[in-house]
């Protein structure tokens, strides 16, 4: 990101490269839309979190409208009576194996849950009649065939088939942040108390047993370490399943797990900013590499093939990216590995999804340091004004410089006015990796500067 675009609104130079990304896929993700194999949604809903991250970045209804049409694609594509089970619902196969399976609905519909939620609470959305007529019809689809289909499949025997508790208890943590996620927007929406009571006590049984599958890393007790897998004791909850298998939580599908969490926090629903900084550590202190400009492929910092692939931990746009919207760092993580690992954004597959929620990132933090900006060069042992802007003007902040590229960091303020303006005695010494860093006492929003230099003139 050059100087010129630190001054530009938050998130524009972002929302450009989504822009850019999004009109060379777009026919891919048409043809994903009409696919009737739910694998292919699976993939698919990485680009509706993408057009939902860019309305709300700029409110144009265009992103919307795309992504209405591919939810309406999907439900067209659907079959009834559901292809594996003798009951009443329609779904789709997983792909050409004869089989429906719920991982490839519920990954892609906990975003069409969150698209009905944003036309709900949007004003001027819910009101449109183009878009009150989707909501309702999607409502309906998405409480008959979505959740009370794998509910039932989950808890009550039938004629056809036994209950199957994994269906929304699944082994993996990932998989059933799915199902959290679908339970945490769908309890918002729906007017069916039966559902509603299901709902909470969906989110009830996960997010305890995410709790409980927390633990601080023994090399830093301020992040957070999990596993895959639940508790292999479950520790009495009979809902979660066990085999006792023990497998530490890769990156990737880590993703999954985050992406609920940071929506459980923005609706202020059991998880606490101390949970999202905890995992943001994860993030800079043991997943990244910055020697390299690359990342582990597991919360622990180790490498290992995860699904056979090499790498998988440069999978970021589904989760971790979305912890940026709290921590100003992320945003020089990703500014840098974008910039120097041309393999990463090709990893990760979905970057039109991590450029668009990078821009989202910049919206709702709402605390954007001024100067020093980009490229700036600042003079030994003179006086330079630090400025910012914050939605928030109350409260107070911390200020910090670093000559080493952000390796250690030095004290320029602690607890001073949030006002936009601090005088700073730039220190004498000559580096051109300097970073100033901003950030709430509160610690709920942080900034970084670009890089900047002091040299005497």
């Amino acid at each position: 990101m050059n100087a010129s675009t630190r001054n530009d609104p938050p998130g524009k130079d972002w929302i450009s490269r989504f822009d850019k990304e999004f009109k060379k896929k777009k026919n891919d993700w048409t043809k994903l839309s009409t696919s009737k194999f739910s694998k292919s949604h699976y993939h698919l809903g990485y680009e509706l979190d993408a057009l939902m991250a860019a309305f709300e970045v700029t409110g144009r209804k265009d992103y919307l409208d795309e992504a209405r049409t591919y939810v309406n694609n999907v439900k067209k594509a659907a079959d009834k009576p559901a292809p594996q089970l003798n009951d009443d619902y329609e779904g789709w196969l997983w792909e050409k194996d004869g089989k429906e399976r719920p991982l490839g609905e519920c990954c892609f519909w906990r975003y069409v849950t969150k698209l009905l939620r944003i036309i709900k609470e949007t004003p001027g959305l819910y009101e449109d009649t183009i878009y009150k007529q989707f909501f309702d019809e999607t409502l309906a689809f998405t409480e008959k065939n979505i959740w009370r289909k794998w509910f039932e499949r989950a808890t009550k025997d039938s004629p056809d088939h036994k209950k199957n508790p994994r269906y929304i208890y699944p082994l993996r943590t990932h998989m059933a942040s799915h199902w959290a996620f679908i339970a945490l927007n769908l309890s918002k929406l729906t007017a069916d108390e039966a559902i509603k009571s299901q709902c909470g006590d969906v989110s009830s049984v996960i997010n305890n047993g995410l709790r409980k599958n927390l633990h601080p890393p023994e090399n830093n007790p301020d992040a957070y370490f999990w596993n895959a897998t639940w508790n292999p004791d479950n520790e009495g909850d009979p809902n979660l399943p066990s085999d006792n298998k023990v497998e530490v939580q890769d990156v990737s599908h880590a993703n999954h797990v985050i992406s609920y969490i940071v929506e459980s926090f923005e609706q202020g629903i059991f998880w606490t900013l101390e949970d999202i900084k905890k995992f943001a550590n994860t993030l800079k202190h043991i997943v990244w590499k910055p020697a390299n400009f690359d990342f582990f492929d597991l919360v622990n910092g180790t490498h290992e093939k995860v699904d056979n692939v090499e790498r998988p931990g440069r999978r970021q746009s589904d989760g971790w990216v979305k912890l940026g919207r709290v921590d100003g760092a992320f945003r020089g993580i990703y500014d840098t590995c974008l910039k120097e690992n041309d393999k990463f954004a090709k990893h990760g597959k979905q970057a039109a999804q991590l450029y668009a929620n990078l821009a989202l990132n910049e919206i709702k933090r709402g605390l954007k340091l001024i100067s020093p900006a980009e490229g700036e060069t600042l003079e030994p042992g003179k006086r330079h004004t630090i400025t910012w802007k914050d939605k928030r003007f109350e409260g107070t902040v911390n200020i910090h410089y670093s000559t080493d590229n952000g390796n250690t960091w030095n004290e320029i303020a602690s607890g001073t006015s949030n006002d936009g303006a601090r005088g700073w005695q730039v220190p004498d010494i000559t580096s051109n990796r300097c970073l100033v860093r901003i950030h709430r006492t509160d610690g709920s929003a942080e900034d970084v500067s670009g890089v900047f230099s002091i040299v005497r003139g």
